[in-house]
This record gives structure tokens, C-alpha cells and sequence, in this order.
């Protein structure tokens, strides 16, 4: 099946002001390059054949951007005109993904996961029947969002390892219809977790290395301190 490589990047990065007043977040500098382009490049090493983009924050920004950037792969940019979050962002677009599965990275999402590593992982539990799975650090149980049995994410609270999303997901293709057309993906992976079956269920790849949600200024201080000019790609 295709893979294509989505970087959510539409967010308004409210936290971040007055950076993103003038800067759409994903486009802020770490190391040597900016968050998006580290979720471009990490999308590319994990074997993408395409990649989209979406913007909606100071959108003519992106543009000038994606022009320099070097990608051996087609690339594209999805243009939102409302306030569609994730999932909206997602479903609209559709006619740009055609039948293809779909490796998403958020775009302010920081981490040290082995793009290699994390596709090895993912191949036996789409092979046990698992359409969708999100990569996973450990956090202590106050601030999980699932908890982690095995290779499946159950609802926080449920007996397992306490883990966080870190921004990086595979959907296989028939889940897309499955999302809401407008809204945030957090609700949907939710209501996964809880599912009987594993089809409608959720895995989880665990990483125990660096990961940080840059979208606060201590946050985005923390992956500029982490990701070292020779950890930049």
C-alpha cells in the first residue's frame, strides 16, 4: 500500500505569541532547520512517496518555505480556510491522498524516534490487524493520555504502562472516512482505545527516548536545547 506523509502544520500557536504573531509555528527555528522541516525530513527517512502539508496561520508563509525545501519526493500544500483542527484538516485532504495510508506528524512535535525503528515496529501490527497506531512515550500516570498493554493503547486509567502521544501516527487508509470533518483527531483516538475489537482498536509503538510538544515557549527552549545543529537534519 502507498504511504503518504502528512505534517500538521495549520495550527495558530497561540501559546507561542508574539513569535507566531509574525511566524507560523511549525516554521520556527530548532537547531539548524525549523520544526516542519524536521517532521518533512523525518516522514522522508520513514518512506513516504509523498507528502502534504497543511497551513492555515500566515499560510503565505509556506510557499516560499516548501520552495527551498530539498525532497526527492512530491510535496504538497493543503490550504484550510476555517478552523478545521486536526481531523478536519485531515478529511479535507482526501482527494489529495486517493487510496493511500497515511504517516502523520504534528508539526510541532520534537522528538529523537528512529524513523527506521518506528516503521519496523508498525509492520507486525498492521500484520496482527490493527488500522491504526500512534507512537507512545512513558509519562507518569498524571499526565497519560492512554495506557499501553502489549502493543495496544487502552483508555488512561486502564491497567498497563501510563503513556503520552508524541505526534506521530499511521492510519491505514479506510480510517480517514472514519474521522470527523472538523475537530480535533485527540476525541477519535480516544473512543479507539476503548474498542472491543483489535480492527477498531489502537496500537502504540512505545519510544523511551526525547520527545517534547513544543508549543509553549519552555517547551520550544527544551527541543532547541536537544536537538544539537548535529542532531538537525
Amino acid at each position: 500500500m502507498k504511504l503518504t506523509g502528512v505534517a500538521l502544520a495549520a495550527g495558530r500557536g497561540v501559546r507561542l505569541a508574539p513569535w507566531t504573531d509574525t511566524t507560523p509555528k511549525p516554521l520556527l527555528p530548532v537547531g539548524s532547520t525549523t520544526l516542519l522541516d524536521r517532521a518533512l525530513h523525518w516522514l522522508v527517512a520513514a518512506g513516504c512517496e509523498e507528502l502534504i502539508v497543511n497551513a492555515r496561520h500566515l499560510s503565505a508563509q509556506f510557499p516560499p518555505h516548501l520552495a527551498t525545501h530539498a525532497s526527492r519526493i512530491p510535496l504538497t500544500l493543503s490550504l484550510e480556510h476555517g478552523d478545521l483542527e486536526t481531523a478536519g484538516g485531515l478529511r479535507q485532504m482526501g482527494p489529495l491522498l486517493g487510496g493511500s495510508d497515511v504517516l502523520l506528524h504534528n508539526g510541532d512535535a520534537c522528538h529523537d524516534l528512529p524513523p527506521e525503528g518506528f516503521m519496523a515496529q508498525l509492520e507486525p501490527l498492521i500484520q496482527q490487524g490493527f488500522q491504526s497506531v500512534l507512537a507512545v512515550v512513558p509519562v507518569d500516570p498524571d499526565h497519560a493520555d492512554f495506557a499501553l498493554v502489549g502493543t495496544r493503547l487502552h483508555p488512561k486509567g486502564a491497567a498497563g504502562r501510563p503513556v503520552r502521544f508524541m505526534g506521530v501516527a499511521w492510519l491505514a487508509h479506510p480510517m480517514l472516512e472514519q474521522i470527523p470533518a472538523v475537530g480535533s483527531l485527540g476525541p477519535w483516538y480516544h473512543r479507539r482505545a476503548a474498542a472491543v475489537s483489535i480492527a477498531a482498536g489502537l496500537g502504540g509503538v512505545l519510544h523511551e527516548g526525547f520527545f517534547v510538544d513544543a508549543g509553549t515557549p519552555a517547551d520550544l527552549e527544551r527541543a532547541r536545547q536537544m536537538m544539537t545543529p548535529s542532531e538537525s537534519p
